[in-house]
């Protein structure tokens, strides 16, 4: 390119040198008008412009010691232009590098001199791209970006914000805003700092300082500031912003706005309480109400009562926090300090509390008399005292001797506020020789009046208790009782008060009371029971001892002892060995010890049992007794003088231990024997594990025989992560995983400690190989591949896969065929690198697109995308563009905008000619697609003189085209045309037509109709309702309310808002149409008009049929049972058990409609051909009226199931039994019978279709097909279907036709050929091939009138006839249909040609002599 441009500049100074020499003078000005210096924004064009007098010979421009050309010498960068007397440079776009750019103007005089301007500088302007305010997160105080976007800080801390401006030049300076003024110096702290950095940008492709497809840099600065900010209470909710400074590189002023949250603590909190002022009384309501309206957020409110939180009744709104507790007041909450505090958990502060204290006025709970717990005797004067409980305020105690209340006594107050205050009150009293006494103290709280407590007690003489006298049930012999027996002790003692038995057992108290016993006067009995007797009661001493209040606390009461001997038998043995467990393998001189716990006596039988086996009582030895303080313990040896195996481990050893004097009550123990040895891999595990990548998946190193467990596993191999457990996981298996892994499982954590592991403590090492399988991954070297016409390009990717995978190559979504592939693609694969290679031959246009690589494994695929784009010059198509643009619809539109659209590449630039020069416009390049690019112009006002044509240019290196573009103002519709009749009825016309173009406004229309010959009455018009706006579009409309059988002339017109003013003008051609005549209505009697007469007999009749056939119905049942019983068994059984056939099928017929039975009789039975088999036609209760089939797989009791080529078999098929089949197995054949001839012919003493339904055996052979579906069938049709046919079959025999092949089967009749008739039907063959429709006539067969008077001869000669005529209709042939033999099935075989795959159905029609 920079040679170009030096050939450029030699071409001007070559130029100048041929008008007369090339001389530059400075100082003398030949300009009328120089250029200025500019200023523009990045990318906006920058026009210098010259003027000189018009007798000078030209001007150019000079950049950098360029000179730029004048004649519309045009670039990508630079545009001049220059005539007489001016010229101007454009520079296109221009980039922030030209940022300082100078140019001057350069002119050439007439006379062969030159001179040039002024030097100019071009100034380019980069706004900020953008602006962000964000929280500094390094701040001592952080701040917190709630999910709205809100900032949220606590009040006293100093939050940091940063403000960026980035891009701009020159530097843009920041202000921050609060609430929208600017922010109080007094609150912050602002630093901002402006830095310089170089963007990049792209060079342009025709440049001729730089190559093609490269970057530049231009230097753009960004501005940062920095806000500490004091966070009060009063800036909650506040607006913070930051914003652009206005100045000449600003354009729209950034800001970005945050709203702040703060976040304070509460001041202050209140509790209210009347009930806390003044004292309350137990049981009165009292009601504490804590609330708190500061803070944010609100606070958590508790209430407190002595320290510990009171759950009352909590409120909280956006405006108040609340707690209320109510209670009523008791004791317990005199002097209560309720406290209210308030805390906000999210903010750090000393919680705001308010105490208030309350006071309850209560009475004492109890008085107590003291001072006389001593023996009294007659003329003793006691002292008492009475103390009453706490109350307040205090409470005034009274005495009362007998009831009466005595003299002073001397009381004495103790206690505080806080708690309350006890009464003492002393009184001394003489007791004589009168009777009991009673003495009482009363005290009463001043504040309740008439509320007295009273303790009251009675002053008797009294004695000490007697010694108590023991007895013991059951009695023993020198008092020795077995474990579990069950004793009764018991005490008796006298004393004044009666005493108080207590039982003890070696002076621990068991139980305690008095019971009295009747008529003794003051004497008590108490007894204590023990209902099983333990071996802890051996040799134990009970006691009993009698007390009462006159026995001093220095005196033994009187007492009396028994001493329990108790024999029980040991409960346990426990066997030990003497050596420390376990046993290493081949250890010898092991013993076993088996020791008793305690018993008496010490007589016992010791038995020793090695799994299970009894061992010689010369390898035992049993050991002196030993003595403890209740009881003894008994021990016995047992020797195994052989050494430990592994065959050893968890061998039992069991001690039998009996007692002698309780031989019932066995002991024994049992001791596993536990011997050490090495561990040994179990080999029952896969060593080759196969995954898929991402899965997760255990390498097994598998179990061990081994003792003690295994303590872990050793794993070594391609990627190993330590693990103690038989199993390396892998929770997301990759396909660095893969490889072989070695394992080894130890069950000792130090193996090569022998010290500690004497025993081999490792097995032997295994290996596991581990192989991963992985979905394909595809590379590509670049999505963008640019070639110029006729040269190759080669796509590459790249697949990375387990196992590999199979590649494709697609061209715009359509596979390319790599066997199939022409000269115009190669595709190649290396196999070792997985690398796959398409290659186009020859690039042409079409070729330009996307292909696409794609790979598939079995885990997977994937598919990657390169476009190829083809270098071509710019052409136009009519279907994307448009020749008129209709603008102006409205008074108020002010512009209108062309379009072109354009294919190329590379890049294309378009101009626009023609369009007005004196109006506003702007213009626009959108890239559609690599290769298609759409130009818009905007021309804004619209005046008379913008409407006319235009011409779009589009260009690249390449080559150009153009396109002309009509600007055009609403127009009148076109005429709609095709207008045609669609329908007809006796009162409407339907028409259809296309419409025209709408002119630019959306259209409506109208049908306008007139009676022929009335041409004076005009036109009735139809307005059209439907949907017709859009042009050239099909449309449909009905016009109703016509007369019938009437000519009409008919015509269709348009109209939008523009007009036209003549209706002929926007109109279609005149059309004829009549109506239909209208449709006679026949006349209709209703039910009531019956006579009525009719009315008893419809019934009547109706229940006399359904009688008589019922009683045909038990006839026919009353056969088949006899016909059973003398052996008549036929081939078709429709229930397995033979006892029940009979009510079976009656069952079954008597869920036949009467319908059925009349039809049964009054029609032919049909034959149902499906390769090979023979059966009634017809359907199932499932199929509409017209027969069907709805077989399945064939059932054995109806179909002989017999493969290919074996002898048939003869299945005999009786219509009523299989009608009566059909009923009871709703999934066998089932058979309604569907008329073919319902008349009966006078020549054939019985009916062809009633014979066959009497009862006639019909003989079927034929391999069991399944039959691919079910058939929907039209009423009256006959149908058939193949194993070949998949879809419906035709109707072959429709209602139409039905009389034809009546009077074919009366004609047969007449010539005394009464035992066949044909059944007409046809088949449509679903295969590859394509579709042919067979027409067969196939045979009927049905048995002859008389079949004891036909002969063999025409037998033979009717089935060779009808073979005959049904391969004449195949035009087949018919073979090995000749060798009927008397008495026996014969056949012929039947081979047609359904297709041109010679697809073969055979079939095979036996017959037998009746």
């Amino acid at each position: 390119m920079l040679v170009v441009m030096k050939v450029l500049h030699l071409q001007l100074v070559l130029i100048l040198i041929a008008r007369g020499g090339f001389v530059i003078a400075q100082g003398s000005s030949f300009y009328v008008e120089q250029p200025r210096d500019l200023t523009i924004f990045e990318n906006e064009n920058a026009v210098f412009e010259c003027r000189i007098p018009e007798d000078y010979s030209a001007c150019l421009f000079e950049y950098r010691g360029v000179y730029l050309l004048s004649s519309r010498q045009n670039s990508s960068e630079y545009e001049m232009y220059s005539t007489n007397g001016y010229c101007s440079l454009t520079v296109l776009s221009a980039p922030g590098d030209h940022n300082g750019a100078e140019f001057s103007c350069i002119v050439a005089t007439t006379n062969g001199g030159s001179e040039d301007s002024r030097k100019v500088t071009l100034k380019v302007l980069i706004p900020p791209k953008s602006l962000q305010m964000t929280v500094s997160m390094n701040s001592k105080d952080q701040a917190t970006v709630l999910p709205s976007g809100e900032i949220q800080a606590v009040a006293g801390q100093v939050v940091q914000f940063s403000c960026q401006v980035v891009g701009a030049r020159p530097a843009v300076d920041i202000q921050w805003y609060l609430d929208g003024g600017v922010l109080p110096s007094e609150f912050f702290n602002q630093h901002q700092e402006i830095s310089e950095r170089e963007e990049a940008r792209d060079c342009r492709f025709d440049s001729a300082d730089y190559d093609e497809f490269c970057t530049k840099t231009i230097l753009v600065y960004d501005t940062h500031s920095t806000l500490d900010l004091t966070i009060t209470e009063q800036q909650d909710q506040s607006d913070l912003s930051c914003a652009t400074v206005e100045q000449e590189n600003v354009q729209n002023q950034l800001m970005q706005t945050k709203t702040l949250n703060i976040l304070y603590p509460p001041t202050y909190v209140q509790l209210n309480s009347a009930d806390l002022a003044s004292p309350v009384k137990v049981g009165e309501s009292v009601r504490v109400r804590c609330t708190c309206d500061s803070g944010n957020p609100l606070p958590e409110l508790k209430l407190y009562q002595n320290g510990i939180e009171l759950s009352g009744y909590k409120s909280v709104t956006s405006q108040q926090v609340l707690v209320e507790f109510d209670f009523a007041a008791e004791r317990d909450d005199h002097s209560s300090v309720f406290k209210c505090e308030a805390t906000s958990p999210s903010i750090p502060h000393a919680p705001v509390i308010k105490q208030e204290l309350l006071q309850v006025y209560f009475k004492p709970a109890a008085v107590q008399i003291s001072g006389f717990n001593r023996e009294i005797r007659r003329n003793d004067v006691i002292s008492l005292e009475c103390r009453t409980g706490l109350s307040y305020p205090a409470a005034d105690v009274s005495w009362t001797l007998n009831g009466n209340k005595v003299g002073l006594s001397q009381d004495k107050i103790s206690g505080n506020s806080s708690h309350g205050y006890h009464t003492t009150s002393l009184y001394e009293v003489r007791i004589d020789d009168e009777s009991i006494s009673t003495v009482a103290c009363e005290a009463e709280n001043p504040q309740f009046e008439g509320v007295v407590t009273r303790d009251t007690v009675e002053l008797q003489i009294q004695y000490p208790p007697s010694k108590p006298e023991l007895t013991v049930e059951p009695v023993k012999m020198e008092g020795s009782y077995k474990e579990e027996d069950s004793v009764r002790l018991s005490c008796q003692s006298k004393g004044r008060p009666m005493p108080v038995i207590s039982w003890y057992k070696d002076s621990i108290l068991l139980d305690s009371g008095a019971d009295p016993v009747p008529d003794i006067e003051y004497t008590s009995k108490y007894s204590f029971s023990l209902s099983h007797l333990s071996r802890e009661d051996h040799g134990k001493t009970f006691s009993c001892e009698a007390s009462n209040v006159v026995v001093a606390t220095d005196q033994t009461p009187p007492t009396s002892t028994f001493t329990f001997k108790v024999h029980y038998p040991p409960l346990k043995v426990t066997i030990t060995t003497n050596v420390e467990k376990p046993f290493l393998e081949n250890k010898q001189g092991v013993q076993f010890t088996c020791t008793t716990d305690k018993m008496n006596p010490n007589q016992v039988i010791f038995e020793w049992f090695i799994n299970g086996s009894p061992v010689n009582s010369e390898d035992t030895e049993t050991n002196d007794p030993v003595t403890q303080s209740n009881g003894f313990v008994l021990s016995n040896t047992m020797r195994l003088n052989r050494p430990m195996d592994r065959q050893d481990h968890n061998l039992p050893v069991t001690c039998k231990v009996t007692p002698v004097q309780f031989p019932e009550m066995v002991v024994s123990a049992t001791y596993h024997i536990e011997v050490y040895f090495e561990p040994r891999l179990i080999s029952n595990i896969p060593l080759r594990v196969i995954v898929n990548e991402s899965s997760t998946t255990n390498l097994d190193c598998g179990g061990a025989e081994t003792n003690p467990v295994i303590a872990y596993y050793q794993w070594t191999g391609t990627k190993v992560v330590q693990t103690p457990g038989s199993k390396l996981e892998f929770l997301a298996t990759s396909r660095e995983d893969a490889g072989d892994y070695f394992c080894k499982a130890c069950n000792c954590d130090v193996p090569t400690n022998h010290d500690l592991c004497p025993w081999t403590a490792c097995s032997v090492t295994r290996q596991i190989t581990l192989e991963v399988e992985y979905a394909p991954t595809l590379t590509t070297e670049t999505d963008l591949l640019e070639v110029d016409i006729g040269s190759h390009a080669t796509i590459r990717c790249k697949q990375t896969a387990n196992p590999p995978g199979q590649v494709f190559w697609m061209f715009e979504d359509q596979v390319i065929d790599p066997y199939a592939v022409n000269l115009k693609y190669n595709i190649s694969h290396d196999r070792f690198t997985q690398v796959s290679s398409l290659k186009v031959e020859s690039v042409v246009q079409a070729d330009a697109g996307r292909y696409a690589c794609g790979v598939v494994n079995k885990l997977g695929e994937d598919q990657i995308k390169v476009q190829l784009a083809v270098k071509h010059a710019p052409y136009f198509e009519s279907n994307e563009n448009t020749r008129l643009v209709i603008s102006g619809r409205d008074e108020g539109d002010i512009s209108a905008t062309l379009h072109c659209v354009a294919n190329g590449y590379p890049e294309l630039n378009f101009d626009w000619i023609n369009y007005p020069t004196d109006q506003s416009t702007t213009k626009r390049i959108v890239q559609l697609s690599p290769s298609k690019w759409r130009s818009e112009l905007t021309i804004s006002p619209l005046y008379a003189t913008s409407f006319g044509n235009y011409t779009c240019t589009a260009k690249n290196n390449m080559g150009a085209d153009t396109w002309r573009v009509e600007l055009s103002k609403p127009r009148v519709p076109g005429k709609p045309s095709k207008f045609v009749i669609q329908e007809t009825s006796h009162k409407s016309q339907t028409f259809k037509w296309t419409t025209g173009f709408d002119g630019g406004w959306p259209q409506a229309f109208e049908i306008l109709y007139q009676v022929l010959g009335r041409e004076n009455e005009g036109w009735k018009i139809a307005t059209v309702t439907t949907e017709c706006k859009t042009s050239h579009s099909d449309c449909n409309y009905t016009v109703s309310s016509l007369a019938s059988a009437t000519t009409y002339t008919f015509k269709v017109c348009a109209h939008n808002r523009v007009g036209p003013d003549n209706r002929e003008a926007a109109c279609s051609e005149i059309i004829q149409a009549t109506t239909y005549a209208a449709p006679i209505q026949p006349a209709h009697k209703s039910f009531r008009e019956m006579p009525f007469w009719l009315m008893i007999a419809l019934p009547t009749l109706t229940g006399l049929f359904i009688v008589t056939n019922l009683i045909f119905l038990a006839l026919y049942c009353r056969k088949r049972f006899f016909n059973k019983n003398k052996g008549d068994e036929r081939p078709f059984s429709i229930s397995t058990q033979s006892s029940s056939r009979a009510a079976s099928n009656c069952a079954a017929m008597n869920t036949y409609s009467t319908s059925y039975m009349h039809n049964l009789y009054d029609h032919a039975g049909m034959l149902y051909q499906d390769s090979g088999y023979y059966f009634p036609a017809g359907g199932s209760d499932r199929w509409p009226p017209g027969g069907g089939s709805d077989i399945g797989d064939k059932d054995s009791r109806y179909f002989g199931n017999y493969p290919h080529g074996s002898p048939p078999q003869m299945n005999r098929i009786d219509l009523f039994e299989r009608s009566a089949a059909a009923s009871t197995h709703s999934d066998d054949v089932t058979t309604r019978m569907h008329g073919v001839s319902s008349e009966f012919d006078p020549a054939c003493r019985v009916n062809p279709g009633l014979a066959a339904a009497a009862g006639h055996p019909l003989y079927l052979t034929g391999p069991p097909v399944h039959h691919r579906g079910s058939a929907q069938w039209p009423n009256g049709g006959i149908g058939v279907r193949t194993s070949q046919f998949d879809s419906p079959p035709v109707q072959a025999m429709s209602n139409n036709n039905e009389e034809s092949y009546k009077n074919q089967i009366r004609q047969k009749s007449r010539q005394g050929n009464c035992r066949t008739g044909e059944s007409y039907f046809s088949g449509e063959s679903r295969s590859s091939t394509p579709v042919q429709h067979h027409h067969v006539q196939a045979p009927l067969l049905m048995p002859p009138t008389n079949p004891l008077s036909m002969s063999q001869h025409s037998q033979e000669q009717s089935l060779l006839n009808r073979y005959d005529s049904l391969a004449e209709t195949h035009h087949e042939s018919v073979s090995d249909c000749t060798n009927l033999e008397s008495g026996r099935g014969s056949g012929c075989n039947l081979t047609v040609n359904s297709n041109s795959n010679n697809q073969e159905h055979q079939s095979s029609l036996y017959s037998k002599k009746l």
